[in-house]
């Protein structure tokens, strides 16, 4: 089996499946969401920081043992979206509580199975931020959050 340099690119393959198959009603994106998502009424971002082109969705740490031939340990934290807009409402209790439903719901999966399969150590949500607006089609919420993740390379 081939080493490779880090468990990145399953690990996000892994977490945009699962939250497909537990979101059905809700438009995933692995990245940035792809125009025209402006319809949509609930979007989760999968590595996508809402931010500039050039903010970092993911960042990694990893470090070797001394002269070990063991693989690497990474630990990394994938930067994510949820948001919630209704067009017709503006009231935003309604919106920001769709947009913390999503992750509630994509965090019972992954609590489920914290290795994803066996792929990781352990893979957990940690923190969270919300921005909210009211605009002249109605509210939106948006919760940047992160999943870290532990892992050694293969």
């Amino acid at each position: 089996m081939p080493r490779h340099v880090s468990t990145i690119p399953d690990v996000v393959s892994e977490i945009v499946r699962i939250a497909e198959s537990a979101l059905e009603e809700v438009a995933i994106s692995d990245g940035p969401p792809v125009p025209p998502m402006d319809t949509t009424p609930d979007i989760l971002c999968i590595g996508f920081t809402g931010i500039a082109d050039d903010d970092d969705a993911i960042t990694t740490n990893r470090e070797r043992n001394q002269l070990s031939t063991m693989p690497d340990m990474e630990t990394y934290r994938i930067t994510c979206l949820s948001s919630a807009y209704r067009g017709h409402e503006k009231n935003m209790a309604i919106v920001r509580n769709r947009a913390f439903e999503i992750i509630d719901e994509l965090n019972k999966v992954i609590s489920y199975d914290t290795t994803l399969g066996g792929r990781v150590m352990r893979t957990r949500i940690l923190s969270d931020s919300v921005s909210q607006v009211q605009t002249d089609k109605g509210a939106v919420c948006t919760v940047r959050f992160v999943i870290q993740v532990e892992a050694v390379t293969r």
